[in-house]
């Protein structure tokens, strides 16, 4: 009966179906009763057959949270304890036992998934719990998840999944819906994890779940086998409809035995084709739909109709499923009936009298009953309305208080029925059961029967008082709105006036409140206002005194308010509506928007003094907003803007100045906000900029913005000026008058108008840069405009910083748009920042925002005169260091090449010295080392020009404090930088033209070149020292080298001067070096360099600087020794007079020079001296110096040495030729004992070991020192030779004719013949023929060494 009813519900099946539903499980005990069971199985089936499933699982959602609710929760009372101890007992959640659910599998499909759903946070929570790092059981798990929802433990069998698989166990394969019953158990088994990890094969690991997997299995491999056999055997499906199914269930079967579906890095597309991965992909994916595909909907269709021909034994059509597949049979309509019949009836109302309609006192004597009752009504609903929101309000109180828990204690003995126990036990229970407050709960009885009294008093209003009342009075004003065509207009107008303004008496909030009476008032407003009110002059300030009444009714009225026809009560009218403000804003914004301000300006009898009123009036109208930051964004506050600018917009710029007057006065006052300026301000002059300050501002854009709407000329220059001149006015005296802004600048009180100011004088700068046609008078009138918000002194706050340097940007765009112009405006910009921030009392902070928006302009156009490298100098002389950084931007940026090129003038000398003085600044001082890329700029920009212009004494005094520290710059140098392409070292090549080719130098370049030499070498030896000092000699031998080749003179003089100066702050270097050992690394160098370069031209002046420069005796006689040994190592130098004229010995130390002369050996020296001093020796002089020749000739000579004494011993021969003298025989005397001294062979034990053993001599010095003591001999006065009985002349004799005897001597034979012939003259030699015999043996012997062709040759 139930399907046949369902079948036949067409249109209303959804209905039919909820309504079966329902009854069915209100039935008691319905989930326990198999017949019911039964039925609403059958109705599930039709469900799904009909595609209405959402119905029943509605209904069976609301059954199930009945039933849960009607059963007492798990854990608590007495109630469950029973439940615990007594088998056989379904759970609170669980609606359907398993068993009743295999009976009836539609219903079960249904069913479980309402549980799922119920289920679905701690089935969700329970994958988390056991998908987590911990390691737990599925029993640990569930009760973990149970914990974090605060809820009772389930068991295993109470959990969808585990019923789903005992409804599968227990359902018949050959059921239609045994597919659909799979599809929700591997939803629930392969449902995934937070973690992509599902838990199925954990679920049958528990000890419940574990008995199932087998049956489960075999159910699979059952209903695949059977399908495979429907699919065999004739049907009306097809075969390939069971070879889907028996395909999916071996499938399901495979899914059940696949421990990696579970995994996270599981990978579908790898699986085999049997495992049908496009559906598993729509199980791991969630999808809800099911398979219907699966369902043998024929057969569904087929049973309904045999169970609907078993209750009613007539044809049944089958139905259709949604979008038409569901219809009943079309049945007959039935005929129409006629109309009802009519009769006549009295009118509900009494109409107005006629003759009253043209009497004011008599129609509102007539209406104002109407009235009266159409009030009270609505004073009778907004009581009904307040009483019903109070007793609601009562109601949710008492709900609140009604219910609560009462914790009890309980004791339970259960018993024991096994031999077993030792005993009964005793179980306390402590748990909160659910209990009503009484009287809360009479209370809220009371309360619903009040509530429903209610409800029925108001059903039973009589509303035909109302009704009429409001038909009779519509029909009055009809009556009188038609009696116009027949009687006076002015009467009738009369007449609807005071009617209007009556009904107005009666609208108040509960008029409004009442729908009814809301919508009659708005009607009977409307009908009188048009006909009688609106374009009336008479009505106008009536009205307005009505609305400024009765606010409440503004809405209605305004329509009807029409003020501008009445232009000479306009202002009045304004003012009183200004009344409202602060009271009711709204009712005033209403009023103000009908207010025609154009059409009131444009009106022949409003003159100038009205407008300044009505300006005034805005004015105070804008003063009296609240001060709140939103307060800009009310409408009232638009209107006044809007009204503002209309009248800016009059007879523009009539009126520009009295505005822009009145908006500065309400800004000082804080009480216009920035965002008015736009709207009423500079939109009327075209302008669209932003006036609120903003985290990044675009001020290009509204730059342009304002150059496009000042383009059409709307503001003159005159104008402008004026505007100017205002502006300067007015803000200088706050600056002046206002305390805080004295102290602290204009910002601290006016920072929230900055954009404001910045897009006002950016106008202003506009106009200027378009009609000004001199330069400076615009530049002067740009930085005015701008004088007394940022170069006074105190400009701003470092906290106003961010909105100060909106202000800054915006003159940064003017300058660079007039440098656009003309680039001569960086130089003004340049003096204008110079003489306002360079010095203090300007904070740095200032000096640095001024300065890093200053940087943006184009100085690569800037050309600096005189006049601003002086400034350049003073900034780096005495500048803050915020401003040496400005200028070491500008240096990096300016073109110096044009700059050269455009100061060639009376002034270009100076010029020169304060580039150099500013380049040398910023290359040396550590602050500024990332300005070096300004210094490599400098070099490239003038690297073609000829700095022979700059002078010595010029250069000198540019460069004299780096000259008195060169050092600095070693610490100036980057940490990968070399100090010979350190920028500033190039720097200095360039200005002394060290590296320039130049044929004629003057003594000025000398010196330049020298004054290089000075600082780099000093430079040098202070980097290498302090990061490298083994490359210390390499750098003093490449700057020898350098200085060698950095000359280049047809002047001799010139030449060797260059070559002197060089050499001589060579020899300077080590005089500034305390560190001993840096000391002989410089040494050393030079040593090297001077003995590896025989043939450098620098040598002779090096012997010079080295005797002038030098301040150590014991380093200055290495030097001397060494460039003279080098200077005579070329075999073309023979002369010694050029190095006796350069040679200047110390005076004062002369004795400490030749003391160290002879403690190092230094004969070269010696000779040299000696022969620069005998020139002008008198005899006693002569004396003095063949007593210390002598002395210096006893020195036993090394080696290296021996051949460099035969120079000394010259001189004594040469002195003892000369004229008698009486000490001379003694010193010759002494001076042949020592010759002979040197030769005299020793023996003995140390001897033969090395002990005391003198300096090995030579064969060819001892060939000499023997002839020349056995021929000089003779000559000496009689005595004895320590230590040996025989005289001088026979030792000597005797050792001279064993040396020839010897065979080692046999080589130099040709020497014999030369000595004995000396030696057979005896009697008759003197020392000159001594001095000669000395010439002829060096020449036999020493012919090679040029440097004593001195003694050969003469």
């Amino acid at each position: 009966m139930v399907i046949h009813q369902l079948l036949q519900a067409g249109p209303n099946l959804a209905a039919a179906m909820g309504f079966w539903c329902r009854i069915l499980t209100a039935l008691k005990n319905w989930n326990r009763t198999a017949e019911t069971l039964y039925v609403l199985d059958q109705v599930v089936k039709f469900a799904f057959y009909a595609g209405e499933m959402k119905v029943v699982l509605t209904v069976l959602r609301e059954a199930y949270e009945e039933y849960r609710e009607s059963q007492p929760s798990r854990g608590s009372g007495m109630t469950a304890l029973v439940s615990w101890m007594t088998a056989g007992t379904s759970p609170a959640y669980i609606l359907i036992d398993s068993t009743k659910l295999a009976a009836a599998p539609w219903l079960g499909y249904a069913v479980l998934q309402v549980e799922t759903v119920s289920s679905s946070g701690l089935w969700a929570l329970l994958l988390d719990v056991l998908t987590a790092e911990k390691k737990r059981t599925f029993e640990e798990g569930l009760k973990k998840a149970a914990q974090k929802l605060d809820m009772s433990v389930p068991t295993v069998p109470d959990l969808p999944l585990f019923r789903l698989a005992e409804v599968i166990i227990a359902v018949s394969v050959e059921s239609e819906i045994f597919p659909l019953l799979c599809q929700e158990f591997f939803r629930l088994f392969l449902q995934r994890s937070v973690n992509h990890v599902s838990i199925g094969d954990q679920f049958f690991l528990s000890n419940q779940a574990s008995k199932l997997l087998k049956p489960i299995k075999q159910k699979l491999r059952d209903a695949a086998e059977y399908y495979r056999t429907r699919g065999a055997a004739p049907s009306e499906r097809s075969l390939a409809f069971f070879e889907d199914l028996q395909h999916a269930v071996r499938a399901f079967a495979l899914w059940m035995d696949e421990p990696k579906i579970h995994h996270a890095n599981f990978y579908l597309p790898s699986l085999p084709r049997e495992y049908q991965p496009e559906m598993l992909s729509t199980v791991l994916n969630a999808h809800s739909e099911p398979w219907s595909h699966f369902v043998d909907i024929q057969t569904v269709y087929a049973s309904m109709r045999q169970q609907a021909e078993h209750w009613l034994p007539f044809e049944v059509r089958p139905v259709r499923r949604r979008s038409g597949l569901l219809s009943s049979p079309i049945r007959g309509l039935d005929t129409p009936l006629g109309p009802p019949s009519t009769y006549p009836a009295a009118s509900p109302f009494v109409p107005v009298d006629a003759s009253s309609l043209f009497d004011p006192s008599k129609i509102l004597f007539a209406l104002r009953p109407d009235l009266t009752t159409i009030q009270e009504a609505a004073k009778a609903f907004v009581n009904r309305v307040v009483e019903h929101g109070s007793l609601d309000g009562y109601f949710l109180e008492l709900i609140a208080e009604l219910n609560t828990n009462v914790e009890k204690h309980v004791t339970v003995y259960p018993t024991c029925h096994k031999s077993q126990c030792s005993g009964p036990a005793e179980i306390e229970l402590s748990f909160k059961e659910f209990s009503r407050n009484d009287a809360v709960h009479r209370a809220y009885l009371q309360n619903r029967e009040e509530w429903n009294n209610m409800i029925l008093r108001a059903q039973k209003i009589d509303l035909k008082p109302l009704v009429t009342s409001v038909v009779r009075f519509e029909k009055a004003i009809s009556l009188l709105i038609n009696s116009t065509k027949t009687c006076s207009p002015a009467r009738v107008a009369e007449v609807g006036a005071v009617l209007f303004y009556h009904m107005l008496v009666f609208i108040g909030q509960e008029s409004d409140e009442h729908p009814l009476t809301r919508k009659f008032f708005h009607s009977c407003v409307d009908v009188l206002g048009q006909n009688f009110i609106a374009n009336q002059k008479a009505q106008c300030r009536p009205l307005l005194d009505t609305c400024l009444n009765n606010p409440l009714a503004i809405p209605m009225l305004i329509l009807h308010f029409t003020p501008n026809i009445v232009p000479q009560e306009f202002l009045l009218m304004y003012k009183k509506s200004q009344t409202l403000q602060g009271k009711n804003n709204e009712a005033l914004i209403q009023l103000l928007s009908t207010f025609d301000v154009k059409r009131f300006l444009n009106e022949p009898s409003v003159n100038v003094s009205s407008r300044m009123e009505f300006l005034s009036t805005l004015a105070y109208g804008i003063s009296q907003l609240d001060s709140s930051p939103s307060f800009q964004d009310s409408p009232l506050f638009e209107i006044y803007c809007q009204h503002i600018r209309n009248l800016v917009e009059f007879r523009f710029p009539l009126h520009l100045v009295d505005v822009l007057r009145c908006l500065l006065d309400l800004s000082s006052k804080t009480v216009f906000p920035p965002s008015g300026w736009s709207s009423c301000f500079f939109s009327a002059l075209g302008i669209s900029a932003q006036t609120e300050n903003v985290a990044k501002d675009d001020w290009e854009r509204d730059f342009t913005g304002i150059r496009e709407a000042m383009a059409d000329g709307r503001i003159s220059l005159e104008l402008a000026l004026v505007i100017a001149q205002l502006i300067n006015h007015f803000f200088g005296n706050i600056r002046r008058d206002n305390k805080t802004a004295k102290a602290f600048g204009l910002f601290s009180i006016l920072g929230q108008y900055t954009r404001v100011v910045a897009v006002l004088l950016l106008t202003l700068s506009t106009v200027s840069l378009r009609d000004e046609p001199k330069t400076e008078d615009t530049f002067a009138f740009v930085v005015h405009l701008f004088h007394v918000w940022l170069s006074e002194e105190h400009a701003f706050l470092q906290a106003d910083l961010p909105i100060a340097s909106q202000l800054i940007s915006a003159l940064r765009l003017v300058l660079a748009e007039l440098s656009a112009k003309n680039a001569d405006t960086l130089r003004l910009v340049w003096q204008w920042f110079y003489h306002s921030y360079s010095v203090p009392p300007t904070e740095s902070f200032v000096a640095v925002a001024i300065s890093m928006e200053l940087t943006k302009l184009p100085w690569e156009q800037f050309i600096p005169d005189s006049d601003s490298l002086q400034s350049f100098v003073a900034v780096t002389e005495a500048g803050t260091q915020e401003v040496r950084v400005f200028v070491g931007n500008l240096t990096e940026r300016i073109p110096w090449g044009r700059a050269l090129a455009h100061n060639r003038n009376e002034r270009f000398l100076p010029f020169l010295v304060d580039i150099v003085k500013v380049v040398t600044f910023y290359g040396t001082d550590e602050k500024f080392r990332p300005f070096k890329t300004g210094i490599a700029h400098f070099i490239k920009e003038t690297v073609d020009f000829e700095w022979s212009c700059l002078e010595y004494p010029s250069l000198q005094a540019a460069v004299h404090t780096l000259a008195r520290n060169p050092e600095v710059i070693a610490s100036w140098c980057g940490a990968n930088e070399d100090i010979e392409n350190c920028s500033i070292v190039l720097f200095l090549k360039l200005i002394t033209q060290f590296e320039t080719a130049n044929l004629n130098p003057t003594q000025y370049t000398v010196e330049k070149r020298a004054l290089f030499v000075q600082i780099y070498g000093r430079a040098a030896v202070a980097f290498y020292t302090a990061r490298k000092s083994a490359d210390l000699p390499s750098f003093i031998i490449s700057t020898l080298k350098a200085c060698e080749t950095a000359w280049i003179s047809s002047n001799p003089q010139i030449r060797y001067q260059g070559y002197l100066a060089l050499a001589s702050e060579i020899f300077n270097l080590s005089n500034h070096v305390a560190d001993k050992k840096i000391d002989n690394l410089i040494r050393n160098a030079v040593l090297i360099w001077i003995a590896q370069n025989a043939g450098s031209p620098l040598l002779i002046s090096m012997v010079a600087g080295c005797c002038r420069c030098v301040a150590s005796v014991e380093a200055m006689v290495a030097y001397l020794e060494t460039l003279i040994a080098a200077h005579f190592a070329e075999p073309y130098q023979r002369d010694w007079w050029m190095m006796v004229h350069v040679l200047e010995t110390p005076e004062l130390s002369s004795a400490e020079f030749i003391k160290t002369c002879l403690a190092k050996q230094a004969f070269f020296t010696l000779h040299a001296h000696f022969l620069r001093i005998i020139q002008t020796a008198d005899s006693v002089r002569r004396i003095e110096l063949m007593q210390s020749l002598v002395e210096w000739c006893k020195i036993r000579p090394l080696p290296d040495h021996q051949n460099k004494v035969f120079l000394l011993w010259n001189h004594v021969f040469l002195l003892g030729s000369s004229a008698s003298v009486d000490v001379w025989p003694i010193a010759l005397r002494d001076f042949v004992e020592a010759l002979f001294g040197f030769t005299e062979e020793k023996g003995g034990l140390l001897s033969a070991i090395g002990v005391g053993k003198p300096p090995v001599l030579s064969r060819p010095f001892k060939i000499v020192t023997r002839s020349i003591v056995a021929v000089a001999s003779p000559l000496t006065t009689p005595g004895k030779t320590t230590g040996k009985a025989a005289t001088l002349t026979d030792a000597s004799r005797t050792a001279y004719e064993e040396m020839k005897s010897r065979k080692e001597y046999l080589p130099y034979a040709e020497v014999w013949p030369v000595v004995d012939a000396y030696l057979a003259s005896q009697g008759t030699l003197t020392w000159a023929d001594v001095r000669k015999l000395l010439g002829t043996l060096l020449g036999l012997l020493f012919k090679q060494q040029n440097y004593l062709s001195f003694v050969i040759e003469s």
